[in-house]
This record gives structure tokens, sequence and C-alpha cells, in this order.
């Protein structure tokens, strides 16, 4: 049984398949839009994995950016947002400590 950095680096289009079913009923969007209104917005993606969630909420925001330190997992991401020809969708390798970013995110909801 392979450990979750081997899966991770090595099993992308297994994961891929297996989370695919976890939002069947399609309320993850829903229940996010609820919290916050993505329309406009740029989105932070760490940890993105397959770009889900990246994927999700691209049509809705100015600009989405997927960081992951698995390549495998960010081509699959890659691909899924290549499809919505969006503009504003930068993937990469990253490591969180470690953005390749020039500060102009904010926390919605939080005062700086």
């Amino acid at each position: 049984m392979p450990d979750e950095k081997s899966v991770y680096m090595n099993h992308a289009i297994e994961y891929e398949a297996l989370i695919s079913c976890e939002d069947h009923q399609g309320n993850l969007l829903k229940s996010i839009r609820q919290i916050v209104s993505l329309d406009g917005l740029d989105v932070l993606d760490l940890g993105s994995g397959t770009g889900r969630l990246a994927y999700l909420l691209a049509p809705y925001a100015r600009s989405i950016s997927a960081f992951d330190l698995s390549s495998q997992m960010l081509e699959l991401a890659r691909n899924k947002l290549d499809l919505l020809n969006h503009e504003g969708c930068l993937v990469a390798i990253a490591d969180h400590r470690f953005l390749p970013l020039k500060p102009r995110f904010r926390i919605a909801g939080y005062r700086q």
C-alpha cells in the first residue's frame, strides 16, 4: 500500500478518480459561494493537487493561482484549467513557505 507522498507523486490519475466522486451532488461550490462571493477575487489554492477546487472556482474568480509540490498532480490541474480558457490561471510547483507571488492577495473578510 503506497503512503500519501507516493500517491501524490506517482498516482495522480488514480487519486483524481478517487476524489472525483466526493462532490457528486455539487454541494462544494454552492457552499463556498454561500460563504464568500468569488466574483472578481484573486484565489490562491494551496495544495491544489489535481485542481478540483481551482477548476470549480476559476469561472467566477478574476484569477486562480494553484500551487502544489507534485508535478504529476499539477499536470492534471493544468489540463483541467486549460479547458476553461481562463487567462488568469497560474499553475506552478511551489512550497507553501516560498510562494512565487507578489503581495496582492487579501484574505476575504480579513481587515489589514
